[in-house]
């Protein structure tokens, strides 16, 4: 009989038998000896356990109180969510910590989503969510963002959104191919702002009614409530055929034609502004006209992008019939200046916008005899009896020939050249320079009434 490996001194636990099966008697014999042993090591065990559990450690014989504050210390001003920091952390000490943390109401004040919403995604894979999580409900406060890789369905259903203000979905192609098939939010009391710069591949559900701000490359009947829309119209796009906005107030456009404005009645609207991307105004004009008229709106502030290759009388055909109510002209241009000096003339109409009492340039700035060119419209303008022009606005961004130099050093330049001095003592009219450098810091601004000029 072999000598046993690993058996107990005291119960023979672990002895190999070679030998034939013993007797039932045998058995029953050593069944009841191993009873025993394992009865006393339970009461022993017992007893060790029952002496740890008496032992109280200094950190739990402090008061709930102390402990409170103590906790409160461990989280950062804004709560994480993770579970390697507080409060999550302190929860999985032990079952006092975790009495205490819960009941403390201090500790959870402040909780965000965002790092619990991502710890959803990350431990999804690269498996698409079909329906979202609890915590999505409590999108709001700051804004953060989701990433759609992990999304093919943004479907909220009927769940309560209660802090959800604003929606943003910059970009729905995903990584793979696959596309964002639907938005669906049906149940947001205070979301006012939607900016979904492409149609999901299906389907599209928000609380239209209640919206004040969109952007979107559709138009939706329903925006009852809508006060700001900027709409892309480029390529095809879905337009009902008449579409009434009663408390639109601005809209923007991204379009290389006019036939939005065919389908739009907007009888509130005073702003009208079109993108960069506008390359002529002339298929415009016939759309304006007909506008107005519909909607009998009293628009005051119109924005337009000049180009070199818009000719004068599209430029004036163009703001004919914005005469009787706007007061607010704003020009942009990208590159070079010499559309702006074709249409001087056209400005120092007072018959145009008589009502114009503002006037902003924003592009690139103007050489030296631009200013004494725009200076001698606006007098032109200035000089009829009619004319209510008080405020011009230059607004420019330094880039090429001007990029060398700071907004400070180019504005001083500036005030030292006598075509520039003479804009600004244009009789009547406040001038304002602002000339922004590479960086949002940079900026320098020359008011004509700081100097004394107005």
């Amino acid at each position: 009989m072999p000598s046993p490996t690993h058996a107990c001194p005291q119960c023979g636990f672990g002895l190999v038998h070679t030998a034939h099966p013993k007797s039932r008697d045998h058995l029953r014999h050593r069944l009841a000896e191993l009873n025993f042993l394992i009865a006393g090591l339970t009461a022993e065990r017992d007893a060790l356990q029952a002496q740890s559990d008496a032992i109280v450690y200094p950190i739990l014989s402090l008061p709930p109180e102390t402990t409170v504050e103590i906790f409160e210390h461990c989280v950062v001003r804004r709560t994480s969510s993770s579970p390697s920091a507080a409060p999550l952390l302190l929860t999985q000490v032990c079952r006092r910590w975790r009495q205490i943390a819960l009941a403390t109401p201090r500790l959870w004040k402040s909780v965000t989503p965002e790092e619990l919403i991502k710890m959803w995604l990350s431990r999804s894979g690269n498996l698409p969510l079909d329906h979202m999580p609890p915590a999505f409900a409590l999108l709001g406060g700051d804004a953060f963002t989701i990433p759609l890789s992990s999304i093919t369905r943004l479907n909220f259903g009927d769940a309560l959104l209660p802090l959800l203000r604003k929606i943003s979905v910059e970009n729905y192609h995903l990584e793979g191919g696959n596309v964002l098939q639907s938005i669906v939010i049906r149940n947001a009391p205070t979301l006012q702002e939607a900016h979904i710069v492409s149609i999901p591949g299906r389907t599209l559900h928000l609380p239209w009614h209640q919206l004040k701000s969109l952007t979107l490359r559709s138009i939706r009947q329903r925006c009852s409530e809508l006060q700001h829309l900027n709409v892309d119209t480029t390529g095809t796009i879905a337009v009902p055929s008449t579409v009434n906005l009663p408390r639109l107030e601005s809209l923007e456009m991204i379009s290389e034609d006019g036939l939005l404005l065919d389908h739009l009645t907007l009888p509130q609207l005073r702003r009208l502004a079109l993108a960069e991307n506008c390359h002529s105004l002339e298929p415009y004009v016939h759309a304006v006209g007909a506008f107005i008229y519909r909607s009998k709106s009293p628009l005051h502030d119109i924005e337009l992008p000049i180009r070199s290759s818009a000719p004068d009388d599209t430029f004036r055909a163009f703001l004919l019939p914005f005469s009787d109510s706007v007061s607010r002209l704003t020009l942009t241009w990208r590159h070079g200046n010499s559309t702006l000096r074709r249409i001087l003339p056209t400005l120092a109409m007072p018959d145009l916008l008589p009502l114009l009492e503002r006037l902003t340039l924003r592009g690139s700035p103007l050489m030296g005899k631009e200013y004494r060119a725009l200076a001698d419209a606006l007098c032109r303008r200035r000089a009829a009896s009619t004319s209510v022009l008080q405020f011009l606005l230059l607004d420019f961004a330094l880039s090429g020939l001007f990029s060398g130099n700071s907004p400070a050093q180019t504005l001083d330049c500036w005030q030292k050249d006598d075509s520039f001095l003479a804009l600004t003592i244009v009789p009547g009219i406040r001038v304002r320079v602002c000339i922004s450098g590479t960086s949002q810091e940079e900026l320098a601004v020359f008011d004509s009434i700081d100097v004394g000029l107005s």
